[in-house]
């Protein structure tokens, strides 16, 4: 029997306060659970019975090529060919990119808000209902994903490639719907950024991604 949805946690550190925000944001429309890819618990067997699985970020770069996470990109191909729906949040969509053959670059540190235009791709796919653009989420990330097909973009903004459509049920997302423009704030402020200039967004609306996404994986079988 097919299950809710599924966040991998690929953080190798001992807080996972940030993917946490996107399994509560999720049980709201689903089941969902977390697992962490850097556990003893862990086992790849266990992502099987998901409609659908998110990819948290990375907090060290070297993760995306680790040994544990090429294992984890062929094991997620395979899934998304029998028609699991995957999302990559940030490192996440990084993780999916090299995965599909794609590369990763460093473009300095973007950290805060920026509006993110939605292609005419990303404006008609059912992963942005409800949402107009430009959307304005948040970012905390210093290297994206090139190469991209221009018939795969579904989001850019002014420094990169904000948003893929890998495959039909394969989506990659650089910035972070998770965090509200008050978690946004609070994450910056333990990580030691200066913030008095950045313009903080009066409303949050990437919630909706999550739902959308969970919506998606649960009719899989009538898509």
């Amino acid at each position: 029997m097919s299950m809710g949805v599924l966040v991998v946690d690929l953080h190798i550190g001992k807080d996972p306060t940030e993917t946490i925000k996107i399994v509560n944001i999720l049980k709201r429309y689903d089941e969902s659970s977390m697992i962490r890819l850097f556990s003893h618990e862990f086992s790849y067997e266990n992502l099987t019975p998901y409609q659908g699985i998110v990819l948290s970020g990375l907090d060290k770069s070297r993760l995306l090529y680790s040994g544990k996470m090429e294992i984890l990109k062929g094991y997620l191909k395979k899934l998304a060919d029998k028609g699991t729906y995957v999302l990559g949040i940030c490192g996440g969509h990084q993780v999916l990119a090299t995965a599909y053959g794609y590369d990763v670059k460093r473009i300095g540190k973007q950290f805060g808000w920026s509006y993110v235009e939605l292609t005419d791709l990303g404006k008609t796919n059912p992963l942005f209902r409800d949402l107009e653009s430009p959307i304005r989420p948040f970012q905390y990330h210093d290297k994206a994903v090139i190469g991209i097909e221009e018939s795969k973009i579904l989001a850019r903004d002014n420094r990169c490639i904000q948003a893929v459509l890998y495959k039909d049920n394969v989506y990659g997302i650089q910035f972070h719907p998770e965090e509200s423009p008050e978690s946004g704030l609070e994450f910056l402020k333990k990580s030691g950024v200066h913030i008095s200039d950045l313009q903080i967004p009066e409303k949050y609306d990437e919630w909706k991604i999550f739902r959308n996404f969970a919506d998606m994986s649960y009719r899989r079988n009538e898509i």
